[in-house]
């Protein structure tokens, strides 16, 4: 193939029989080599390039379906856990409290591949160990988007995450005005979903000392004040503006 003849084929509407196959294996080498680059450098932004590229790889891959796309997605998976698995061991990572290029990988993978990461032996033993640790905001995010995404918010891991920040807050009360890490813990927490609106009135009375917060209002402003995109609906949008990017720019 040549490249622009390459090129027109990915975008084409329907790309034919002749032709898939070889296109496959061409996605294959482009993957491998990628996450060469990849394993070698393991930093946030580099984990958003590469959540462009697996976007790219989905819509082409259910453009043409079948066992293509599962192909595909295995080889993505595959290279991904294995960096993820080599990176924690040589740094001794063992949770998700403890480095947020460990946390991008997990939000990556159950963003995009979460049928093939749910199963594996990493992902129970670092959720189990992120919320069984001291607590962090980067932890407890992590771990909520990750259960979320590969089982449900009924998932009695998501109850003791969210259970374990409701403890922090009411614990340090007002202190969340000086409080940084327990601030955006409160408001994630907050905007969260799952969690019942009586749970969230105690929270803004202790911490907030704010008696009047009726379930009408509640319901309208607290999804609004999140940080996290809960259901990753966002997440494609802000890949293609690149926004994400220019946070961790250096300038």
């Amino acid at each position: 193939f040549q490249r622009g003849k390459v090129t027109a084929l990915s975008k084409a509407a329907d790309v034919g029989e002749e032709h898939l196959e070889a296109l496959t294996e061409i996605a294959v080498g482009i993957l491998q080599l990628v996450f060469y680059v990849f394993s070698l450098d393991v930093r946030v932004r580099t984990t958003y390039s590469l959540c462009q590229l697996i976007i790219s790889l989905n819509e082409f891959s259910d453009r043409n379906g079948g066992d293509n796309k599962e192909y595909l997605q295995q080889v993505a998976f595959e290279e991904i856990y294995e960096i993820l698995t080599s990176f924690t061991s040589r740094h001794r990572i063992y949770n998700l409290n403890d480095s947020v290029e460990v946390a991008n990988i997990f939000i990556m993978l159950s963003a995009y591949l979460p049928s093939y990461f749910r199963e594996t032996d990493a992902f129970e033993s670092f959720i189990d160990e992120t919320i069984t640790s001291k607590l962090t905001y980067f932890g407890y995010i992590s771990a909520k988007f990750c259960l979320l995404h590969c089982y449900s918010a009924q998932d009695i891991r998501v109850e003791k995450l969210d259970a374990q920040v409701e403890n922090i807050l009411t614990t340090i009360k007002k202190g969340v005005r000086e409080d940084c890490e327990a601030y955006l813990m409160m408001t994630d927490y907050l905007a969260s979903p799952n969690i019942a609106l009586q749970k969230k009135r105690r929270v803004i009375e202790e911490c907030l000392d704010y008696k009047k917060a009726s379930n009408a209002t509640m319901t309208a402003v607290l999804p609004k004040i999140s940080f996290v995109d809960w259901d990753g609906a966002e997440i494609k949008h802000l890949l293609e503006r690149k926004q994400l990017r220019s946070v961790y720019t250096w300038g």
